[in-house]
């Protein structure tokens, strides 16, 4: 027997348990089902968090570079804040390829078609017109100009073949350059 709402209703015990355990089952399904749409939802959060911790890891990594730049040639960081700005910037979009791809090489030319071996270094010049690169396993400086439409230049600024030598752009030689800066005050590298 059991009162309810204000009365009295009589009541078969193995058909209360019963329901009972269909309601205990019910209740387990439903939160089987909850932890498994939960678990669903946190992987798929997890899958576009990503991209955007790779982006700032790649942007972190890419201002200790500058620092460390600097910290080689003695230049003061305020000197390279519109290039921070820029790459502030740069964090916010989705990264794709400027220049260079995957396969190592030397190739000058447009975007994706240009090849590096083992970029090290890079820097803009004053107006942010150009990138330069220390290109270290082919012991070159490569220049990136920026054209139209987004489209990335790539041809040879200066080095023939690793050595040590001075001379004219194409008869210069490095051995695995690797720090590069742009000087704003004289104009140069």
């Amino acid at each position: 027997y059991h009162a309810e709402y204000g009365g009295i209703i009589k009541m078969d015990k193995g058909a209360v348990e019963k329901k009972l355990k269909e309601i205990q089952n019910l209740k387990n399904s439903a939160e089987e089902k909850l932890i498994t749409n939960l678990n669903d939802h946190k992987n798929k959060l997890a899958m576009r968090i990503a991209p955007i911790k790779e982006s700032q890891e790649l942007t972190k990594q890419i201002k200790e570079q500058i620092k460390q730049t600097l910290s080689l040639f003695n230049v003061s960081v305020p000197l390279l804040q519109e290039q921070i700005n820029l790459l502030k910037e740069l964090s916010k979009v989705s990264v794709t390829s400027l220049c260079g791809d995957t396969s190592s090489g030397y190739q000058e030319g447009t975007g994706t078609q240009a090849k590096f071996y083992y970029p090290y270094y890079l820097c803009f010049d004053s107006k942010n017109n150009y990138c330069y690169i220390s290109d270290y396993s082919n012991h070159k400086i490569r220049k990136v100009s920026f054209q139209q439409q987004g489209q990335a230049q790539v041809s040879l600024f200066a080095g023939s073949s690793a050595g040590y030598q001075e001379g004219a752009a194409n008869q210069s030689q490095f051995n695995g350059p690797m720090g590069i800066v742009f000087d704003q005050q004289r104009n140069c590298l």
